[in-house]
């Protein structure tokens, strides 16, 4: 019996990210994905990073980076760099978070409220929001509140 196996080269294109904290240029790459194994795809990341760069920043509260993306090569393989300065963060201006009705005195809602990472004049991030959302609607759920609603539940940007 003879086998024959075909062993294609590596692909070792790679994603260099620069002017962003460990952080940050994880989200990105968490954001971006993996750096395509077919030459093919690369196009199509290439042209997606600019909308996901700043989708992965504007999680962290920044909403106005200036975001540059070149792609060159070197010895064949694909290099795509992405430059960033992030510029001034959203911080919150003014924040009305409150329970009202039966659980507004309840000591489990004020913790959760007291714990909340959103605070007037801190960097707005979509993540503590969201965290403060989960950890109100447990906190309910816990205490027996199943049907409940949130009177107003959103969040004003100005970009300006």
């Amino acid at each position: 019996m003879l086998g024959i196996m075909l062993i294609t080269p590596a692909w070792a294109g790679q994603l260099v990210i620069a002017g962003l904290d460990e952080e940050l240029e994880q989200n990105v790459r968490l954001v971006a994905g993996e750096f395509p194994t077919n030459e093919r795809l690369v196009d199509i990341y290439f042209d997606l990073l600019p909308q996901q760069t700043a989708d992965a920043l504007a999680a962290y509260g920044y909403y106005k980076p200036k975001i540059d993306i070149k792609r060159s090569e070197l010895d064949g393989e694909p290099i795509i760099n992405i430059n960033v300065e992030l510029g001034e963060p959203v911080r919150v201006n003014n924040i009305s978070l409150e329970v009202t009705g039966q659980g507004k005195n309840d000591p489990v809602f004020l913790d959760v409220l007291a714990q909340s990472a959103i605070k007037k004049d801190s960097v707005f991030r979509s993540d503590e929001y969201e965290s403060t959302k989960s950890a109100l609607i447990e906190a309910a759920q816990a205490r027996g509140f199943f049907n409940f609603p949130f009177v107003t539940n959103k969040v004003l940007i100005s970009k300006e």
